[in-house]
């Protein structure tokens, strides 16, 4: 079956599962469609300026505190944030690659890098608390800014995540506070009191920044299916037909009767009579109500849409004359029961013409497209020439 016409977009596979801690944590607690928590889940691709500078500010406090103590646990902090950067950048270029749906990509590795980014920022934490014990200011106020840097960092990088967010700030303040406890210089733990409410402003500033992504993911996601859509019917508009047929024009191959498909170019019979005899609201009505049936009639896997007027045209995913056949049979059928129209039934008839995209050729996505519908409109024309109510495949080759 062609992926083409059974898939009206690509989503992001093998995230965590909601059941499970990390699925937990990469949840929104604002409620999301599936277009929505990709859209999140693509904003956690890092770019490499915010990551480099990142990752050079830790390494600067890192050596000062290697420097000024001389611990070998600086040294460590140093090679393990090191390490744990690198094993990032690899699992931030599988999840880009995912991301774009490139052939043979690995999963997209969520947890992952959410995994990798918690040990990072565990580490962190181990070195705040190291650094607020060593006996010298300069070590203190690196620790500070690097709690605080860090903590205004998380509630803007990871807004897609919050709780993942909410965690890491906690980890950071909560290792900023038990180094003021352990601070050799007295009455400094004042400072480590008063940190619970840093991470509260945080953590807002999360779940703020979060809202605010849903919010722009959820325009952008109605934006996109009213580009998308007929107003009218609701059903996949002009501009989707074209793209899915070039979709499937592009991943059509030789050979393999799972990639053909087929062009239907519908007309309704009898339509404009009762559009100017009852009126356009009438017309309206009738056109919602035949963009019901169509769908529910066509086989598995179809697109059914609306592209002007009465016309309509439907990509099916088989080139097997029968399947095709009875597909029209059912649509045409369903269009033939009356439609209630302030209690007087209306009839309404379906003319269908056919064109069968299988050869031993490769389709071109903008020529063999264009190809494929006119064929199919001659098709149309040809069947309400000879008797209306009925289909015609086009090319004698194709009955």
């Amino acid at each position: 079956m062609n992926p083409a016409l059974t898939n009206a977009g690509s989503t992001i596979g093998h995230v965590p599962a909601s059941g499970s801690l990390d699925g937990w944590l990469s949840a929104s607690p604002c409620g999301e469609t599936p277009a929505v928590r990709d859209g999140r889940l693509r904003s956690m691709v890092e770019t490499p300026l915010p990551r480099g500078i990142a990752f050079l500010w830790v390494q600067v406090v890192a050596a000062s505190g290697l420097a000024l103590t001389r611990h070998p646990a600086f040294a460590a902090w140093i090679a393990i944030d090191a390490a744990l950067m690198l094993v990032r950048v690899l699992l931030n270029g599988r999840l880009a690659e995912a991301i774009a749906g490139n052939p043979g990509s690995s999963p997209a590795p969520v947890s992952l890098l959410m995994g990798v980014v918690a040990l990072q920022y565990c580490a962190i934490a181990a070195g705040i608390i190291g650094l607020m014990r060593v006996p010298d200011l300069q070590a203190m106020t690196f620790a500070v800014l690097l709690a605080i840097a860090f903590s205004g960092l998380i509630g803007s990088r990871f807004a897609a995540v919050p709780r993942f967010a909410a965690l890491l700030i906690c980890l950071v303040t909560a290792a900023l506070s038990i180094g003021f406890f352990l601070s050799p210089y007295p009455d400094v733990y004042i400072l480590g009191i008063m940190l619970p409410a840093s991470a509260a402003a945080f953590s807002l500033l999360a779940w703020q920044n979060h809202k605010v992504l849903v919010d722009a993911l959820k325009a952008q996601e109605a934006n996109r299916r009213l580009s998308l859509h007929d107003g009218l019917t609701g059903l996949p508009n002009r501009l989707q037909l074209r793209q899915r047929l070039a979709q499937a024009c592009h991943d059509y191959r030789p050979g393999d009767p799972r990639s053909g498909f087929t062009v239907l170019c519908m007309d309704l019979d009898g339509f404009k009579p009762v559009n100017d005899r009852l009126g356009h609201a009438a017309g309206d009505h009738v056109l919602q109500q035949i963009a019901r049936r169509l769908p529910e009639r066509a086989c598995p896997g179809a697109l059914v849409s609306r592209i002007g007027g009465d016309e309509f045209v439907a990509l099916l995913p088989t080139t097997d004359p029968k399947q095709i056949a009875a597909t029209a049979a059912r649509m045409i059928d369903a269009c033939r029961a009356p439609i209630d129209i302030d209690g007087m039934p209306v009839t309404i008839g379906l003319s269908i013409g056919i064109s069968i995209a299988a050869g031993p050729c490769r389709l071109t996505v903008d020529d063999d497209g264009e190809r494929l519908l006119r064929e199919a409109d001659e098709a149309l024309y040809a069947a309400k020439r000879d008797q209306r109510g009925t289909w015609r495949f086009h090319g004698a080759g194709n009955r």
